[in-house]
């Protein structure tokens, strides 16, 4: 039988010397330009792509998009993101509460297996989604990914929710693939 579970990216405080993933806004359609030159000066920039296809006028093509329209992934110190600044394409480094938004190394890994592996990804907003048991995905592609069990998972459905973001990722994931931890 197989069940929905989702594993939450969320901001937290670590100590703001070591490096973490933050969150960054870019202007329309900039995303790729961003990455490249955030990679360009040396940082470790992530930017989720799914592959979709695309009607033109005389045919059809596979192109990737993004998963988070203008949403990018930069890992680095809090205290550094004063050098992110003038990045061009990007608009603000996101915060919640006035804290820079911030998400486990261990969410970034799940959401890079699911984009690595092709998995069809839908996006559902976070109030949509009800919370149930703690789990870990024991084999298959997700192996190691973390989550929770949704009340109704009749669907077979495997859910990552990036709590900042208020969006939540879809992909198919088999009941016994799940063991349940505290």
């Amino acid at each position: 039988r197989n069940c929905c579970i989702f594993a939450r990216f969320f901001y937290r405080s670590m100590s703001h010397n070591e490096p973490q993933w933050i969150v960054l806004y870019t202007k329309a359609r900039a995303e790729r330009k961003v990455v490249e030159t955030l990679q360009k000066a040396g940082f470790e920039a992530f930017l989720p792509l799914r592959r979709e296809r695309r009607k033109w006028s005389d045919r059809y093509k596979i192109v990737d998009v993004p998963v988070l329209p203008s949403y990018v992934f930069v890992r680095m110190p809090v205290l550094s993101v004063s050098k992110l600044y003038g990045t061009r394409g990007m608009a603000y480094v996101v915060k919640f509460g006035g804290e820079i938004a911030v998400v486990p190394d261990q969410q970034i890994e799940s959401l890079r297996t699911m984009m690595q592996h092709d998995m069809q990804v839908t996006l559902h907003q976070t109030s949509l989604l009800k919370r149930h048991a703690n789990v870990v995905v024991t084999g298959g592609d997700m192996k190691g990914c973390t989550g929770t069990v949704l009340k109704d998972c009749a669907d077979g459905n495997f859910s990552i929710n990036i709590e900042v973001l208020n969006y939540s990722f879809i992909c198919t994931i088999d009941r016994s693939l799940l063991q349940v931890v505290d």
